[in-house]
């Protein structure tokens, strides 16, 4: 259900950064009444998205999680209460840990697969085409997301309940996905 949920939550908030994006793009060509501009099957691809996008994150994040703790948890065996024994640790280094391997491994391969997707539902099919996309636009778009992400990466993993990630990072991927709808791909 968690899945469910965050797909729907994570979908709406592409749908309203692709819109957000598409309306910025009508007000600089100077049209008044940008709602009149909207294409829809944008709309539908940066929404449906999230279907793929969300499992992936979770996953990873259930990944990082497991493997890297922000808390550690051990016992402290000078307590004589049983109950007082349990310590939690704050582990800041698991956390960097997290940044490092979300930015350095993880933003590569979900940009890649963001890239095909979107070249899919363009209707793009061809390797050759897809190849070339991956190889023009993957740099620009790893390059401007480290202007972001690894500080939206370290907040979410060091304040951020586990099972609230998702959600914050897609709050702020509203503001992502109105990059990403305004530089053109491709």
């Amino acid at each position: 259900m968690p899945y469910i949920i965050n797909i729907i939550q994570s979908g709406l908030l592409k749908a309203l950064g692709n819109i957000f994006g598409q309306c910025i793009i009508a007000f600089r060509r100077g049209n008044k009444s940008p709602w009149t501009t909207i294409q829809w099957t944008s709309v539908i691809a940066f929404t449906s998205w999230a279907a793929i996008n969300v499992p992936l994150l979770l996953l990873w994040n259930h990944f990082l999680n497991r493997k890297f703790p922000s808390v550690l948890s051990y016992i402290d065996d000078n307590k004589k209460d049983r109950d007082s024994k349990k310590k939690e640790e704050y582990s800041y280094s698991n956390v960097i840990i997290k940044v490092i391997l979300t930015e350095s491994i993880f933003s590569v391969f979900i940009n890649t697969v963001f890239i095909v997707y979107m070249s899919f539902s363009q209707g793009q099919t061809e390797r050759a085409l897809i190849s070339y996309r991956i190889q023009k636009d993957l740099p620009n778009i790893l390059a401007n997301s480290m202007k972001l992400w690894p500080l939206i990466t370290f907040i979410s993993c060091a304040y951020m309940a586990p099972a609230k990630q998702v959600l914050f990072r897609s709050a702020i991927g509203v503001l992502w996905t109105v990059y990403l709808s305004i530089v053109p791909l491709g």
